[in-house]
């Protein structure tokens, strides 16, 4: 805003139009294109954040396991402020005052609208172009590496409980954030009391927590159609997932039979013990198809789970499991052995 003498016109009507303040209103302008991008570029950063999964709560259930979106395939958008166009448009307007005449310079609004001298043609205007862009390597390297450094603390915290002998307190969203899947509300319990067993050299890393998941709620699985008493679900998958060594597929029925004679399998131990027993009954009943009932012997019987067994009394023992028909040998099971052992030991001792 300047003072303006008619004796010096031109002269003086140049140095006041160039005075109007078009450096600080580009500057302002401009700053705001800046500050946008800022902008664009802090809210692509939180959403690829939520989107790497390092909290629980951010993650998907797909099928039944939780994936962070990333895992599922899923990128973040970026995006910047491709070519921006400034289109200023400003009114001048002289002013008389005890000063002369002066001019004042503003940048076209509603108020000039609504005057009636301006049509909104004439407006200023700022056209930019949003441009999708790459997320930079070096950011998806720093996500991987976040996602790694949130799971191994994690991890870490729950090797502490460990050590701390308080495994009890360590919870879903314990083993969420580091990294396990399938992780059930209903076995938690059971991943406690298993960690409370554990030793800390036994929890090395991560896969091995992951495989105590796994193997624990196999076992629940296991431990529910014994306590439903109900076998006929049970699958070699199942007793793998369990952890269980020397089951083979031919023995199936055989563990169906055995584990249908318990109320219930209490750990792995006893899991392990019931597949065992059948195998070696599923070795007498292949003596006994065979007819060659010699080959059963004490330490045989004993492996299969026979109690009371009197190495005086194998000769009465063996005289009586020959006898069993053949057409009954597939069905036989341990409680069936047993009563065949108890009877032959009434026999000999009256």
């Amino acid at each position: 805003m300047g003072t303006f003498n008619y004796t010096n016109a031109p002269n003086q009507l140049a140095a006041q139009l160039s005075q109007a303040p078009l450096n600080s209103v580009l500057e302002a302008v401009t700053g705001s294109i800046l500050k946008t991008q800022e902008k664009l570029n802090q809210e692509s950063l939180s959403i690829a954040q939520r989107m790497a999964g390092a909290e629980p709560s951010d993650q998907v259930l797909f099928g039944r396991h939780k994936y962070s979106l990333l895992e599922l395939g899923f990128v973040p958008e970026f995006y910047q402020l491709g070519e921006t166009q400034v289109n200023l448009k400003m009114a001048l307007q002289l002013a008389h005052n005890n000063q002369g005449v002066q001019i004042y310079s503003q940048l076209l609004n509603e108020r000039n609208f609504l005057s009636g001298h301006f049509t909104p043609d004439a407006a200023s205007e700022i056209r930019a172009t949003l441009v999708p862009t790459n997320a930079p390597g070096l950011f998806e390297k720093r996500v991987a590496q976040m996602l790694e450094d949130v799971t191994e603390q994690a991890f870490d915290g729950i090797k502490a409980q460990l050590i701390a002998h308080t495994a009890q307190n360590v919870s879903l969203n314990d083993l969420a954030k580091a990294g396990i899947s399938d992780a059930l509300p209903e076995n938690l319990s059971r991943y406690q009391a298993r960690l409370n067993q554990l030793h800390p050299d036994e929890l090395p890393h991560i896969p091995a927590l992951q495989q105590l998941v796994t193997r624990t709620n196999a076992f629940a699985v296991i431990a529910d159609y014994v306590a439903k008493r109900d076998l006929r679900p049970l699958v070699m998958e199942a007793l793998f997932a369990a952890g269980v060594n020397g089951a083979v597929e031919r023995n199936l029925a055989h563990y169906r039979a055995r584990l249908a004679e318990m109320t219930s399998v209490s750990d792995d131990a006893a899991l392990q013990t019931a597949v065992e027993q059948a195998n070696s009954l599923a070795q007498i009943i292949s003596f006994l198809q065979l007819r060659t009932v010699n080959a059963i012997t004490a330490d045989l019987l004993t492996s299969a789970g026979v109690t009371d067994l009197d190495n005086n009394n194998m000769s009465s023992y063996l005289n009586a499991l020959g006898q069993i028909a053949l057409a009954s040998l597939d069905a036989l099971t341990l409680s069936g052995i047993q009563a065949v052992i108890d009877a032959a030991n009434n026999n000999v001792n009256g």
